[in-house]
């Protein structure tokens, strides 16, 4: 073999050996494709109360995924090393705390199907589907388990962490899931209390109301108790729902009384955001 043309296959070795890491938005146009298989991923790092994603500022969002308006983002485990996970920690809750920005580079395990949950497409067939994170918000999922670059910084633009203030942050992480309030309602009776369930509204009257207890009724009437601006910006995403047939999920603090039957009486929206769901497809907050 000439010289040049050993050279030539030398360089491209290496090149594919290096290959530059994928963004969000390319895993998104190739979900298929890179399901089960090893990939490096650069993306920004958020996280919060039940969350932690990788996503990228500059991909359009939502995503369309199978048809149907999905988070444009990938939900995230790690399975790190002893070492690695004691080296990395202190990094992103200096940066959290911090409210800074994280990039990562990161290498993993790619997942975009979820064995044993089927979804039957409109023309018949069958898929795999796509549910992963805290309500099956995400379409794909990566398990890390190694993190080649972590670079921490400010950025007005980015959210990385839910909450604009600590107090806002104490408040979420004190917020009681609708379950466990209807699993002892006397005890909240007459308390000031932040609760987490899906938001239902309809002509008549709005209300929070629980998926993962099904042995319970758990309903809640909402009394909204809001300044004008506010009540305007809930009214906005629940017009948004109307149109791309998304659920509310939603943390509501206020007076809670049970007589003459449950309702919260709200004096702060700390959390209202649409989210895709496939699990309840009849959710009555999309009539």
């Amino acid at each position: 073999m000439p010289s040049h043309a050993l050279l030539l296959l030398l360089a491209l070795a290496a090149t594919l050996s290096g290959q530059s890491p994928l963004s969000v938005c390319d895993v998104f146009q190739r979900l298929d494709e890179l399901h089960g298989k090893r990939i490096t991923l650069k993306a920004r790092y958020r996280a919060g109360e039940e969350i932690a994603n990788l996503y990228d500022p500059t991909c359009p969002g939502p995503a369309l995924v199978d048809g149907v308006k999905r988070a444009a983002a990938i939900h995230v485990m790690t399975q790190l090393g002893e070492a690695e996970n004691k080296r990395t920690r202190p990094l992103f809750t200096d940066a959290l705390d911090e409210g800074k920005a994280i990039e990562l580079t990161v290498e993993g395990e790619f997942r975009s199907q979820q064995p044993g949950s089927v979804i039957r497409n409109p023309d018949g067939t069958e898929r795999w589907a796509r549910i992963f994170g805290h309500l099956g918000t995400y379409p794909a999922e990566l398990q890390i388990t190694r993190i080649i670059q972590f670079n921490a910084f400010k950025d007005p633009n980015d959210h990385a962490w839910w909450g604009p203030s600590r107090e806002l942050d104490r408040q979420l992480a004190a917020a009681k899931d609708i379950c466990t309030v209807f699993h002892n309602l006397p005890y909240w009776h007459g308390k000031t209390v932040a609760i987490r369930g899906r938001y239902r509204y309809s002509p008549e009257r709005a209300g929070l109301y629980g998926t993962d207890c099904p042995e319970l009724p758990a309903a809640i009437d909402i009394e909204p108790a809001l300044p004008p601006a506010e009540r305007a910006k809930l009214n906005a995403v629940v017009e948004k729902t109307k149109q791309d047939g998304s659920a509310i999920d939603a943390i509501l603090l206020g007076q809670f009384t049970t007589a003459p039957r449950p309702k919260l009486r709200v004096t702060q929206v700390l959390r209202f955001q649409s989210v895709a769901d496939i699990f309840h497809p009849a959710d009555m907050s999309r009539k």
